[in-house]
């Protein structure tokens, strides 16, 4: 851990009994040591600043790095070690919880959402005010509306512990989520920015306050090599949803679907009912 800290630049945490988590530029150890352009981000979680920090953002912007640098650097503190970042003020920690990532296996009898299920009941059970607590896109695994409110529900009830919160950070494409949990001053709502160029999100990895408007991805669905004609086909369905109308016609589709509707009315008359 020495060798490390010292060729990584690793400080040593200062640990409190308050409960706080103040983490000056910090960094995610692997991804760091393996992209010479990381973007470092501050942490702040503390009764003035927030004990939960709601994320958004565009896809790929960096959320579920952010959160597991986070996660990591508070174990790293517990452990003895030094730590990726400038300065870090690391208050003790009774547990850590996470639903960032579901590993499906067919001998566990669970479904991915079911697994969820499990990760997220068990912070709610066992959580204490000094736990962290980490969720990445909860919800995602079933419908919107489902989702959406499950994971509304889950957040209410953090939340109406007031100052015996957890420190809690969590990502979601739900942009309608502040519409459904309680106002309370304990709760931030925090993104990661980007710019555009040409009509297209560049993604400046740096966390800054407010709420993202849309999740670009489309766009990253075409960068990520989903070809082009099936990216506008999608916004072409998208568009007809926002406006509650049918999208223009796929003649393709159509012109097979006429070929089979013609076998099946042939058919149909050949019988003798």
């Amino acid at each position: 851990m020495s060798k490390v800290s010292k060729e990584f630049g690793f400080v040593r945490p200062t640990l409190v009994r308050e409960k706080v988590l103040n983490i000056k530029q910090g960094r995610h150890p692997l991804a760091a040591a393996t992209c010479d352009s990381f973007v470092p981000n501050d942490t702040n979680s503390s009764l003035e600043s927030g004990y939960v920090k709601i994320l958004t953002g565009a896809n790929s912007s960096g959320k579920s790095v952010y959160m597991k640098q986070i996660g990591l650097i508070v174990y790293l503190a517990h452990i003895g070690s030094f730590v990726p970042a400038e300065r870090a003020t690391i208050g003790v920690i009774s547990h850590i919880y996470s639903r960032i990532h579901s590993t499906e296996c067919v001998a566990t009898h669970m479904s991915a959402f079911l697994i969820d299920l499990r990760q997220m009941a068990l912070a709610l059970q066992e959580s204490t005010p000094d736990s962290l607590i980490i969720i990445d896109e909860f919800g995602k695994g079933t419908s919107e509306v489902d989702g959406l409110s499950l994971l509304a529900a889950c957040l209410n009830t953090f939340l109406f512990r007031g100052e015996e919160c957890p420190h809690l950070f969590l990502s979601t494409h739900f942009l309608d989520v502040p519409k459904f949990i309680v106002n309370t001053p304990i709760v931030r709502f925090m993104r990661f920015d980007h710019t555009l160029q040409d009509g297209e999100p560049v993604f400046l990895f740096r966390l800054v306050e407010g709420s993202a408007d849309c999740s670009f991805g489309h766009q990253v669905a075409e960068a990520s090599g989903v070809a082009p004609n099936v990216v506008q086909r999608a916004r072409q369905v998208l568009e007809a949803m926002k406006s509650n109308t049918l999208p223009p016609e796929n003649k393709k589709i159509t012109t097979k679907l006429k070929s089979f509707i013609e076998i099946i009315k042939n058919e149909l008359l050949s019988e003798d009912i």
